[in-house]
């Protein structure tokens, strides 16, 4: 790693170095004061000053200062206000004067704003992998990267995750491993196809069942290949719900091997013993033996629920077709996933229903009763496990019943014009469940994004910014720079401006500040505000708004505006005569997505859980309304009966198209937040997208077998 990176610095290096050149050559063949004919385009940006005062700039993005810039070096680490740049120094004689060039190499860059379109980060040319640390003074255990003159750079620790990208040395192990994959996976396939001939099934199905579980655990050890190339598909920050399933592309292949061992079951199991001789089995061994294998029934179909469930819950991903229809190539493979599960349900519900039939003698009211026996078995495990499956049970008993009713088993023994009906009523029932896994899910989420919403409206303080915010008004009390300005016939404005640059750091950039400055009578400067310094006082000290800090207090108003804010009064002294008033009104900044803000423009680390710009909220305090926002109408519409529902405050109801979702606040205050929410439009949407995905992939399918049996003759 560290030889890597040490050439991938000295190569960008070169390149600037090479530039400076061409710049130093125009430079010198220049007979103009304007630097007009600098027009050569160069890989990084660069400055000009002369005589410490900035002469010509390449890019206006972020000019820095000189005073950031000078000193004595040629190359050099520097800590800047957009982050850290490597910084090439060069000096030129322009017009009988010196000229100081300099090269801005980001190695990593602070956006202000951090959104889907400006991010901080490492510079790729650079770093392949973001999983470093940098430091600008040289410590023992870091490797030390050397400019071309061998000075000292910086020191970089690799962390685990570091990786190199798509080099040759990469594609090469892959490729190896591929190959090595691709013999094991022959010579097990020889040796299975052998036990089966020969009749050893328990030995072919240990060996393809342990093959897979050492091949899986292999990979999930050692975090191949993610380990080893950076893929989208084995990336955890699109999907991760477990250490098995750390990935989606871990789920898909996970799933690809319980499709496996499930193919080599379901083309064997007539061949086995105990199917065999199933008919040996007495009355009560055949009762308990078909109520297990209907209870099987419903785990295979919970199994279709839990990979469903996974993904919704744990990727990064909606799958509402009503919300979002992008898809990129992770997400298709876990539309793949959902498809694919579905096929493991379908393979064991047949197979199981096989075995079922038999050994409930074909008598539909044996049938019946021992089917309803597996169910309530099944409720009953899954209800200790604190599991609420009775729609996936209600499922697969109106899925077995069709089977039932229509005999679809019997016609994959021979594929006919019913077969293909058994297998787009199958895909039916997999939609139907996937457009419920849909359905859920969004109740769950929308009511955790109103759980997230009545927090903000609900807010605690900010307790490290009331520390911080405490620390300041004691540097400024102190500041003797403040107390002279404000106590001579100067401008007050240096007095704002050095509050904002020296005191308030960026963790107050969340806030819109707003900096009021009293003469010792408590009058203000300035128009920003026609009170004085005491009425302020008098609205904000009392007991609602005291913090733990004197003089500094904090406004939780519920209303049109959802007013918070931080108001800190600080009084200023020379020599123990007040001498004026400085006070700092801090209110958090509200952006609301998809307003009239551009994207562009809006940063995502201070937007506020406004998911949803149609929501309506209101608050109760004795079952009554005491406030009001958005178009839904409480006093109308909104049942009392509704306050002693308790699912209410679970996961919300759902009353007239509309979810209703509530929490109780510390002072027995109700918010009660609503948007229209309407199931069956979820449901059928998603329904009809999932059945229209299966029905096609199972004619492409059908098409590749057709084609199959074509070419052989």
């Amino acid at each position: 790693y560290f030889e890597h990176l040490q050439s991938r610095v000295n190569t960008t290096l070169k390149a600037v170095d090479a530039d400076a050149q061409k710049i130093a050559e125009i430079i010198g063949e220049s007979k103009n004061h304007d630097f007009v004919s600098l027009t050569e385009q160069t890989t990084y940006p660069y400055f000009i000053f002369l005589n410490g005062r900035l002469a010509y700039w390449s890019d206006f993005r972020f000019v820095p200062g000189y005073a950031s810039l000078n000193g004595n070096y040629q190359y050099k680490l520097k800590n800047l206000e957009r982050g850290q740049f490597l910084v090439k120094r060069d000096t030129l004689t322009f017009d009988g004067e010196a000229l100081e060039l300099f090269h801005l190499v980001p190695v990593y860059y602070y956006a202000k704003i951090d959104n889907n379109y400006l991010r901080s980060g490492y510079n790729t040319d650079l770093f392949p992998s973001e999983h470093l640390l940098i430091y600008d003074d040289p410590v023992d255990l870091r490797y030390h990267i050397a400019a071309p003159d061998e000075g000292y750079l910086f020191s970089v620790v690799f962390e685990d995750a570091y990786r190199l990208g798509n080099e040759t040395i990469q594609i090469i192990v892959l490729i190896l491993f591929a190959l090595a994959f691709g013999l094991v996976a022959t010579y097990i396939t020889m040796w299975i196809n052998r036990y089966t001939r020969l009749k050893y099934f328990g030995k072919a199905f240990t060996l393809l069942a342990a093959t897979l579980v050492i091949v899986r655990a292999l990979m999930v050890y050692f975090d191949f290949p993610f380990a080893f190339f950076e893929i989208p598909l084995f990336d955890p920050k699109y999907y991760a719900s477990s250490a098995l399933n750390a990935s989606v592309g871990d789920l898909f292949l996970n799933v690809i091997s319980i499709l496996l061992i499930t193919l080599y079951v379901f083309r064997n199991y007539k061949r086995l013993y105990w199917y065999r001789h199933v008919n040996k089995l007495s009355a009560i061994q055949r009762t308990i033996a078909a109520a297990g294998v209907s209870c099987l029934s419903f785990f295979a179909m919970a199994y279709q629920f839990y990979v469903l469930r996974s993904l919704f819950s744990h990727s990064q991903w909606s799958f509402d077709i009503t919300s979002s229809i992008n898809f990129s190539f992770p997400k298709s493979v876990a539309i793949a996933v959902v498809f694919l599960s579905a096929v493991i349900y379908f393979l064991w519900a047949h197979l199981l229903y096989k075995v079922f039939v038999k050994i409930s003698h074909y008598n539909r009211m044996v049938m019946l009763a021992n089917f309803l026996a597996g169910g309530v078995v099944f409720i009953t495990i899954s209800n200790l496990a604190s599991q609420s499956f009775i729609i996936i049970a209600a499922v697969n008993l109106l899925y077995y019943t069709v089977l039932t009713v229509l005999q679809l088993p019997k016609s994959l023994d021979n594929v006919k014009y019913i077969t293909f009906i058994y297998f787009f009523i199958s895909a039916f029932f997999s939609a139907m469940m996937g457009a419920y896994t849909v359905y859920n899910f969004e109740l769950i989420r929308n009511s955790a994004d109103k759980q997230r919403f009545a927090n903000q409206l609900l807010i605690e303080r900010d307790i490290w910014g009331e520390s911080l915010l405490q620390q300041v008004g004691d540097r400024i009390q102190d500041d003797i720079f403040i107390k002279n300005r404000l106590f001579g016939p100067y401008s007050k404005d240096p007095i704002e401006q050095k509050i904002r640059r020296a005191y308030l750091s960026s963790y107050f950039d969340k806030y819109d500040v707003q900096v009021y400055i009293f003469n010792s009578k408590g009058e203000p400067y300035g128009n920003e505000t026609s009170a004085d310094y005491d009425d302020l006082l008098d609205i904000y000290d009392q007991g609602d708004y005291l913090t733990d800090y004197e003089d500094l207090y904090f406004v939780n108003d519920i209303g049109p505006n959802i007013d918070k804010r931080y108001v800190q009064f600080i009084p200023l002294k020379r020599y123990g005569i007040n001498i004026g008033y400085i006070v700092l009104d801090l209110k958090l900044k509200k952006i609301i997505p998809n307003s009239v803000y551009p994207e562009l423009l809006v940063d995502k680390r201070f937007m506020q859980p406004y998911f949803n710009r149609d929501y309506s909220y209101a608050i109760f305090s004795d079952d009554q309304v005491i406030y009001n926002a958005g178009s839904f109408n409480y006093i109308r519409e909104f049942e009392a009966g509704n306050f002693e529902n308790r699912s209410l405050y679970d996961r919300g109801i759902i009353r007239n198209g509309f979810h209703h979702y509530g929490i109780l606040s510390d002072d027995a205050r109700l918010i009660v937040i609503s948007n229209e929410f309407a199931p069956i439009n979820i449901v059928g949407s998603n329904f009809a997208f999932l059945f229209l995905i299966f029905v096609f992939i199972i004619i492409f399918l059908l098409l590749i077998y057709t084609l199959y049996f074509i070419m052989g003759g």
